[in-house]
């Protein structure tokens, strides 16, 4: 190898590195396929096992399997077990917990901190913007961008059911709870627009604000239980 300042412990830990410089890996098969990445942090079995370039200098991966696909994806930071385990190309994501931003390949700008957060978002290459903050926030999301979910669970979406939902805002445990392809909604609360699918520039403000309200648009309803039994 011609690369220097590296610090590899574990077995086959940057078994491959043949010019990257300042590269700390560490951990079984951390790092395994890994050959000019530069300024690297790699951390857990088989973290980062995939074939990182000079493209992804910088790139830090923790966890067992975290970041294991990243091949040029750039400036991405993974802390998790098998947190954003699938990208490879996708650029400039932050992902914290377990399985969080699990499913995307090519998406790029998204945060996700929390158990399974933004968990099946993928939609295509340089997508994103997202932002979920909390257990399984926006989890089902699937090709929805520009959306931030603040809460456990909020804007979660719904197992099996795409959601495309874009420019979402839900702040609040259960909050935009089951959103599917509504757009441009604003919700501040606990349970705060909660069943609402498919309903579009909406704002919800209270707790359990609009709670049973599913595909109204163009709403603004403001205060505790304000329209609890749907509109």
């Amino acid at each position: 190898t011609t690369g220097q300042y590296n610090v590899a412990i574990g077995y086959d830990a940057g078994t491959a590195l043949v010019g990257g410089t300042h590269n700390v890996i560490i951990g079984d098969s951390a790092g395994i396929a890994t050959t000019t990445v530069d300024k690297a942090v790699i951390i857990g079995q088989a973290a980062g096992a995939g074939v990182l370039t000079a493209a992804a200098d910088g790139t830090i991966v923790i966890g067992v399997e975290a970041g294991n696909r990243i091949t040029s994806g750039a400036g991405n930071l993974a802390i998790g077990y098998q947190c954003m385990d699938a990208l490879t190309v996708g650029e400039l994501n932050t992902a914290v917990g377990y399985g969080a931003l699990g499913t995307s390949v090519d998406g790029s700008y998204n945060a996700a901190f929390g158990y399974q957060a933004l968990e099946v978002f993928e939609a295509g290459s340089n997508a994103g913007e997202n932002t979920a903050l909390g257990y399984r926030a926006g989890r089902y999301i699937s090709t929805g961008v520009s959306n931030t979910f603040v809460g456990s669970q909020s804007g979660q979406a719904i197992i099996g059911t795409p959601s495309v939902g874009i420019n979402n805002t839900a702040v609040g445990k259960n909050a935009l709870m089951v959103i599917q392809s509504g757009d441009y909604n604003t919700t501040l609360g606990s349970r705060s627009g909660d069943a609402l699918t498919t309903g579009s520039k909406n704002i919800f403000i209270g707790d359990y604000a609009g709670s049973s309200t599913v595909v109204a648009g163009l709403c603004t309803i403001i205060g505790w239980s304000a329209c609890g039994d749907g509109v």
